[in-house]
C-alpha cells in the first residue's frame, strides 16, 4: 500500500446550516462559477457559507482545469457542465451526511476529486482518507490538496478490495462516500467491514438503483434520498449494517 500524502488538522468552524431543497431546479444554466454560487445559495435558508469555502471551491475547479489539459481527468463532454453535473451534485448530497467535526470519513474510488476533495472543502475537520487505485489520479489528489491547503487529509493509492479486506481498517469508520464506482451489492460488500458499529455509507446514485439490489436482505440496510438537479435523477443512498450483519462479519 502506498500512502501518499498526510499532515495534520488546523481548526475551522463547523459549517451548520438548513437547506431549502424547493429552490433546486431554479437556475437550469450554471457553468460558471458566478451562476453556480449564486444557485447554491439559495438552498441555504438566511444563512451563507464562508467566504473561504468559496474561495476553495473556485481554486479547486481552477486546479483541476489546469490539471485536466495535461492529464485528461475527465472527458470534454463531462468537463462542460462540471459545476452542476460534478460540484453541485456532490455538494447537494452533503445535506443528508452527518459531518459533524472529527468524524473519520474514508471516500472511495475519489478519481478527479468527486466527491472526496469537496467533501474536505465542504467540512475541513473532517478526518479524510482518499483512496484511489490509479497512480495518475492519486498523484494528482495529493498535488491537489496540497495545492488548497486542506489538512488532517491521506490518500491511499490502492485497489478498494485491499482496503477493504486489510484488519488495519476494520470498523474504522464513521462515514464512507462512494460516487460512479460500482453496484450497489458491492459497494456494500466492500464497505460493511470499514464502517463503525454506528457509521453509514453513502452512495450517489442515478434513479434506476433498485436494478443493482439482488440480495432482498440488502434492501433492509438502505434508503434512498431524492437529490435530483437541471433533469439529472439522483439518489442519494444510505446505507447503514444492521446488527446481524456484525455479527456475521466478526463470526458471532
Amino acid at each position: 500500500m502506498k500512502r501518499l500524502y498526510s499532515y495534520e488538522s488546523d481548526t475551522f468552524n463547523y459549517f451548520c446550516f438548513t437547506w431549502n431543497i424547493d429552490r433546486v431546479d431554479i437556475l437550469v444554466n450554471m457553468e460558471s462559477f458566478e451562476k453556480f454560487q449564486a444557485e447554491f445559495e439559495l438552498l441555504l435558508e438566511n444563512q451563507s457559507l464562508p467566504i473561504r469555502f468559496y474561495e476553495h471551491l473556485k481554486a479547486f475547479h481552477d486546479f483541476f482545469m489546469q490539471e485536466n489539459s495535461k492529464m485528461n481527468l475527465m472527458g470534454p463532454g463531462a468537463v462542460q457542465k462540471i459545476w452542476s453535473e460534478h460540484f453541485y451534485d456532490c455538494l447537494i448530497g452533503f445535506k443528508l451526511m452527518d459531518l459533524a467535526p472529527q468524524k473519520r470519513f474514508i471516500d472511495l474510488g475519489t478519481g478527479g476529486g468527486f466527491p472526496g476533495i469537496l467533501l474536505k472543502i465542504f467540512q475541513p475537520e473532517l478526518q479524510l482518507t482518499l483512496v484511489e487505485s490509479r497512480g495518475k489520479k492519486a498523484a494528482f489528489l495529493e498535488r491537489a490538496l496540497l495545492h488548497l491547503g486542506l489538512k488532517n487529509a491521506v490518500v491511499l493509492q490502492e485497489g478498494i478490495e485491499n482496503i477493504s479486506k486489510n484488519p488495519k481498517f476494520r470498523s474504522q469508520f464513521d462515514g464512507i462516500t462512494a460516487r460512479a464506482l460500482a453496484e450497489l451489492e458491492q459497494l456494500i460488500q466492500w464497505t460493511r467491514p470499514l464502517l463503525k458499529p454506528a457509521g453509514k455509507a453513502y452512495f450517489y446514485k442515478s434513479d434506476s438503483w433498485e436494478i443493482e439490489i439482488k440480495n432482498p436482505k440488502s434492501r433492509e440496510t438502505i434508503d434512498a434520498q431524492d437529490i435530483s438537479h437541471h433533469g439529472l435523477g439522483r439518489k442519494l443512498i444510505l446505507y447503514k449494517p444492521k446488527a446481524w450483519e456484525f455479527l456475521n462479519q466478526y463470526n458471532l
